[in-house]
């Protein structure tokens, strides 16, 4: 009981924003002296900036397993980006079954770039049992939110549909409109691919759902 009270006095003596802010700027001195009490206090926020900074090695030598260390505490109490970080670390390394729990759980969260690897996943069956309809509700809630690369994805997904997803042109077309309206690579020619099997009304509608999308999140 002492205990808890001890840490929940530390972690309120230090200033969690004050710390990321300053890590923010550069400024190590400030962002060591708030965060570190804080993260050892428990606090998940700090501990994924601490880990941050020993990843980095930002105003200390560089300890990837000290880093580790903080980051791993943070993603254990839920903190949607060590989660990704950890998640999307692994993939990398060519450890898939090891980072999807990390990925599907910032993904659950509403972490986008999350939501994009999660679709990546279940799409290849690497890690996670292949689901082409788990992978296209994924890259769908990840495009809702402006994640280009998913945009693109899901469109792929709608044009040309693999086992378990209904073919969709229309949609297809919308979503590969918006990606190349922001340039994504490739968008375009496919947006125009799909559109040659289109009526002039079914693009015209297309573009217009594009262009009212676009505009209710800008």
């Amino acid at each position: 009981m002492l205990l808890c009270i001890a840490s929940a006095q530390i972690a309120a003596a230090a200033d969690v924003p004050r710390g990321v802010g300053a890590f923010l700027i550069g400024n190590r001195i400030t962002a060591w002296r708030e965060l570190l009490p804080a993260a050892n206090a428990g606090d998940a926020e700090a501990q994924f900036y601490v880990g941050t900074m020993y990843r980095h090695g930002f105003g200390t030598e560089t300890d990837n397993d000290e880093g580790l260390f903080w980051l791993t505490k943070a993603a254990g109490q839920g903190h949607v980006r060590a989660q990704f970080v950890l998640g999307f670390e692994a993939i990398q390394d060519g450890r898939p079954a090891a980072g999807a729990p990390n990925i599907v759980a910032a993904a659950k969260a509403g972490f986008a770039a999350a939501q994009y690897h999660a679709g990546v996943l279940f799409r290849d069956g690497a890690g996670v049992p292949q689901n082409n309809l788990s992978a296209l509700g994924w890259f769908l809630q990840a495009a809702e939110q402006d994640y280009l690369a998913a945009q693109y994805a899901a469109a792929l997904l709608l044009a040309n549909p693999p086992a378990g997803i209904r073919r969709d042109i229309p949609a297809a077309y919308r979503w590969f409109d918006i990606a190349a309206r922001r340039g994504y690579p490739a968008a375009a020619a496919s947006r125009d691919s799909v559109g040659a099997v289109m009526t002039r009304q079914e693009i015209e509608s297309a573009q217009a759902a594009a262009d009212t999308w676009t505009k209710q999140r800008r």
